[in-house]
């Protein structure tokens, strides 16, 4: 990441930050909401990022970034490239990689994604959505209800009006991804109902309709652009690095 980092900020000739606050497993077992916070507060303790930045993130970093953009107080995010981002969710949580953290959480996970365990431990259950248990996701889930405005309990206006200010979102889609279900979240879109075997797209949604983010916003001004990447989840190229992530970093006022 460090490495891809640097690509960007070269081809963009700006400053670069590869922000990380652990390593290995942390970013599985701390929650979405930990890892916003630790990443606000080192954005606020860099003064090349005072005066305004761009966000690119990577699979469930979108989460956090998009807790950044909607929850912190920072400065003003230009641009967000979202590679690969869970964005409406996944039904299926992304594999662990092996090792006595995984262990922990395999044990965690027995006791439901949407346990209060589950949910204090494990990031990805923080954006798991089950199509079969929408309510339950609702009432349990911990994080991404809250940050896509659906609980009609507790609509937040900055949320909305937050993302809805950037100059341009860029969300690409790896077309042959298998880690995050269905690959149409990283666009906004998920899965129609429970059967698991249509698709509804982001401007099909009840959130898009109500405009519970600014996503409707955004796309009625031509500010959402809709990358289609060939390949298994994050496979980044040069070419997609320079056709799609580079120039967005440029739109930066």
């Amino acid at each position: 990441m460090k490495q891809i980092t640097q690509l960007i900020a070269t081809g963009a000739n700006t400053y670069g930050n590869c922000i990380e606050f652990g390593a290995g497993g942390d970013s599985f077992t701390t929650t979405i909401q930990a890892q916003i916070e630790k990443t606000c507060a080192a954005i606020q303790a860099d003064a090349k990022l005072a005066n305004g930045f761009n966000i690119v993130g990577l699979s469930q970093g979108n989460a956090v970034a998009r807790g950044v953009i909607e929850q912190c107080d920072t400065a003003r995010v230009y641009n967000f490239v979202s590679l690969g981002g869970p964005h409406e969710g996944t039904s299926s949580l992304p594999q662990c990689p092996s090792g006595p953290i995984c262990a922990l959480v395999d044990s965690f996970l027995r006791l439901g994604v949407y346990s209060g365990v589950a949910q204090n431990h494990i990031a990805p259950a923080n954006y798991f959505k089950d199509p079969s248990e929408i309510d339950t996701y609702l009432k349990s889930c911990t994080w991404l209800p809250y940050i896509n405005n659906e609980q009609p309990t507790a609509l937040n206006a900055t949320y909305k009006a937050k993302l809805a200010d950037v100059n341009e979102l860029t969300l690409v889609k790896f077309l042959a991804d298998t880690v995050l279900s269905p690959p149409d979240t990283e666009w906004f879109g998920f899965w129609s109902d429970a059967s698991r075997k249509a698709i509804t797209p982001m401007n099909q949604t009840a959130g898009y309709a109500s405009d519970a983010i600014g996503l409707k916003t955004l796309n009625e001004k031509g500010a959402i652009k809709f990358v289609a990447q060939p390949g298994q989840h994050l496979n980044i190229d040069k070419a997609l690095l320079d056709n799609t992530v580079i120039p967005a970093m440029r739109n930066s006022f």
